[in-house]
Formats: structure tokens, sequence, C-alpha cells
């Protein structure tokens, strides 16, 4: 019911037949390219478009370079795994009793805009897309608002991605 296995649902009932969700609660982009998950998944699945949801737990956790350096890695090992496309929706904004998170979110939404760009990634930020959602706590949505996320990041991947 989170925004990940919404925009599954939402994808195969577009048409796509072969989606496959990874999803890691509390994980970043350090921890995709340190562990080796990433590279497992793109051998084990050979995608050839990568949609990435991810950011927000990487808030507070580097330096600009070295969370350059790890976006730089991460697509990398995508496109050497045969990933001819990457989509990457960025961190959501916090509010409420995280609000403290919000400049490290944003300059984290900031770095990847600049450096997923360099590296020819299209890049949604969904800050505006959560702008107008609670939160419950500061950082996570209830199911409704991940509904209205999600449908908003479809809408943008339907003007992007031919079924």
């Amino acid at each position: 019911w989170t925004l990940g296995g919404q925009t599954v649902t939402g994808l195969q009932q577009r048409g796509f037949e072969s989606v496959k969700r990874v999803a890691h609660r509390g994980k970043g982009v350090h921890w995709y390219n340190n562990t080796g998950t990433l590279s497992r998944e793109i051998a084990q699945f050979q995608p050839d478009l990568l949609i990435v949801l991810l950011g927000g737990n990487d808030a507070g956790q580097a330096t600009e370079a070295e969370y350059a350096r790890a976006l730089q890695g991460f697509v990398a090992t995508a496109k050497n795994g045969g990933v001819k496309r990457i989509i990457w929706f960025g961190p959501p904004r916090s509010d409420g009793p995280l609000a403290h998170k919000q400049p490290a979110r944003q300059q984290i939404a900031d770095w990847q805009r600049h450096y997923l760009g360099e590296l020819g990634v299209e890049w949604t930020d969904s800050m505006d897309l959560t702008q107008d959602l609670p939160t419950r706590d500061g950082v996570h949505y209830s199911q409704p608002e991940y509904s209205v996320w999600s449908a908003r990041a479809l809408e943008v991947l339907d003007n992007v991605v031919p079924a």
C-alpha cells in the first residue's frame, strides 16, 4: 500500500507486463551500491528501464562529493547491467515533527537534480508531487496520501514512458 507497491500496480494496469519492485526500508543510494543489491537485482531481472524512488534516507548522510560519487556509481552499475533508461523520483518533503529534516532533504534533491541530469537520468522532484500531502509522522505517508503521490508519479510516467 506504499508508494512502490501502488506504482507497480499502476504500471501493470497500464500494460507493463514485466515489472519488479525492489524495496528496502530505510536504505539509500550508498546501501544499494555497497551491498551489491543493485547489481544483483539488475543481473537477475535485466531491465531496460529502471524507475527509482529514492533519496529521503540519503539526507544528511554524505558530503556533496561523496553523494555525487554514489550517484555516479549507482547509475554506472545500472547502465553496465544493460539498463538503457533511468527515471528517478527524488525525496519527498518532510513536515510537522520532522520539519527540521527538510533542508537536508532539499539538499539531496538539489544534488540529485544536478548530478543525475549530468548522467542522463530523467529526474522528477517528489517534493512537488507531495507538497500538499500531510505526513503521518513528518516523513511517511498514510495509504491515501501514498495513493495520491503514486497517481501523480504515474501521470509523470504516462508522459514519458510509452506502454
